[in-house]
């Protein structure tokens, strides 16, 4: 049996004594992970390239985390000197840190480079991504989707740029139909088939949606207009995020260019091709890279470079925050509250926060630097109720000074439990908790907290949503001290 580790929270209850309830839980921060770019084991950096955002860990079948370095790893350039290191990585790591890289991508002929965007587990059981850049057609170099098993079998399955024509006279008048250059991941619907954009190229040289079916078929399902097209302030142009399916069977997604005010879009889409535009975006609260999350009542939510917002499936706009520090995704915990990342600047390194549906907010972590710096994907919550994420700087080759520095970082945040209220009902003490659903904890007491023996109330317990309460007989006890352990 693996040795757990605990943190525990300790409280004292009179018998007669009702303690008020804590406004907030504490926050348990975690480094697993430094990189290290190109030197083993921890090849990799996670840096940002271009419009894209950093990728999202995903978390396997098999209870472990995968996810991608954009650069890193063991192939260089070799036409440059010095070498430059680095087409970026895939790497598995276990909740309690065990890191392991996997593939370093353009290792093999016509293998993609730079990965981004969020991973997915498929219902095969697989992971799923995509690279901007590389593929194996010998005119193009517009990206590919690739897929990768648990056990660390990698296989490139489609290569973007079919049909690239023009030339540097005509200014590069593409006629591709199924786009390239994709910055986000992929993601699967219902009906078993993938879906995903790219963020140009394309029948208009404005990006593309697509269908990808698990037989290797890529359907273009839509194909956003160049700005000088008329259709450029009503369908949008350049999509840079992840779609997501909504309770009505449709995907929502969003361009960052045009649109009314040029600012970026809000879409739905069919699986058949059929594309609404459901918001044109201000300039002040605009320019959307990171995906769409479906929230509670069918609600989409999403942030951009300035603001996080909620929008309805009519297309009811509403701002919830405004930053100076952007957000950089946003995903719906388990509790039913959103949580993401701030990215920061060279002397605000970015934050964890939390932000509850009505839009309040709290910052659970802020870095430092040493500890990581810009945030710059999304948080995936895992079985165990922590959340995962990565940082783009930052770690043990940070400087000191203004500026970035430093290879990324993986870390671990957790929110500790609670007790909400502890009331006294005639001899019996009702303690209700506060837990995030998915971790598993032990509820304790004793009667002087100078002994050690503590005794449990009941067994270890996988915390549900919502929490239930816990009656506590005192029998002949007068006094007693309450604790929670969260077991990891």
């Amino acid at each position: 049996m693996k040795p757990t580790k605990s943190l525990l929270l300790s409280f004292c209850v009179l018998w007669i004594t009702v303690l008020p309830p804590l406004a907030n839980a504490g926050v348990l921060f975690t480094n697993l992970v430094f990189f290290s770019y190109t030197n083993a084991p921890n090849y990799g950096w996670n840096i940002e390239f271009g419009a894209g955002h950093g990728g999202a860990l995903v978390q396997g079948a098999d209870g472990d985390f995968y996810g991608v370095t954009c650069k890193g790893g063991t192939v260089y350039e070799s036409d440059t000197s010095p070498p430059i290191y680095g087409f970026g990585t895939l790497f598995k790591l276990t909740p309690d840190g065990a890191f392991t890289s996997l593939h370093s991508f353009g290792d093999v002929s016509g293998d993609g480079r730079e990965p981004l965007g969020n991973l997915v587990r498929a219902a095969d059981g697989n992971i799923y991504g995509i690279t901007p850049n590389g593929g194996s057609l010998p005119t193009s170099d517009e990206g590919t989707i690739y897929r990768i098993s648990t056990n660390g079998v990698y296989t490139s399955l489609y290569s973007f740029g079919h049909e690239l024509a023009g030339s540097d006279e005509l200014h590069k008048v593409y006629t591709n139909t199924d786009g390239g250059v994709p910055y986000a991941g992929i993601v699967q619907g219902s009906d078993g088939n993938f879906y995903g954009t790219t963020s140009t190229l394309g029948a208009r040289d404005g990006g593309t949606v697509f269908q990808f079916k698990p037989d290797g078929t890529l359907n273009t399902l839509f194909t956003f207009p160049y700005l000088s097209d008329a259709s450029y302030a009503t369908n949008g142009n350049g999509p840079f995020s992840e779609l997501v399916e909504g309770d009505d069977g449709t995907f929502y997604g969003t361009t960052y260019w045009g649109g009314a005010n040029g600012a970026g879009t809000v879409f739905r889409i069919t699986s058949t091709g059929a594309l609404t535009t459901l918001v044109s975006f201000d300039v002040r609260n605009g320019y959307p890279t990171s995906g769409l999350t479906k929230g509670a009542g069918g609600l989409i939510y999403g942030s951009t470079g300035s603001s996080i917002y909620q929008v309805t499936t009519n297309g009811q706009l509403t701002t919830l925050n405004s930053f100076i520090l952007g957000p950089s995704g946003l995903i719906l915990g388990s509790d039913g509250n959103l949580y993401g990342t701030t990215a920061g600047d060279s002397y605000n390194h970015g934050t964890v926060f939390q932000m509850k549906p009505d839009g309040t907010m709290t910052t659970l972590y802020s870095f430092g630097g040493p500890d990581g710096s810009t945030p710059s994907g999304p948080l995936v919550q895992g079985k165990d109720g922590y959340f995962y994420g990565t940082t783009t700087y930052g770690g043990p080759q940070w400087t000191g000074s203004a500026g970035f520095s430093g290879y990324g970082t993986i870390f671990r945040v957790a929110i500790l439990p609670s007790f909400q209220s502890i009331k006294q009902i005639g001899g019996d003490i009702n303690l209700t908790l506060i837990v995030m659903p998915g971790q598993k904890y032990l509820l304790q007491y004793c009667t002087d907290l100078a002994a050690t023996d503590w005794h449990n109330l009941g067994d270890p317990v996988t915390a549900g949503n919502p929490v239930p309460s816990v009656l506590d007989h005192l029998g002949t006890d007068s006094l007693r001290y309450y604790r929670i352990e969260l077991l990891q």
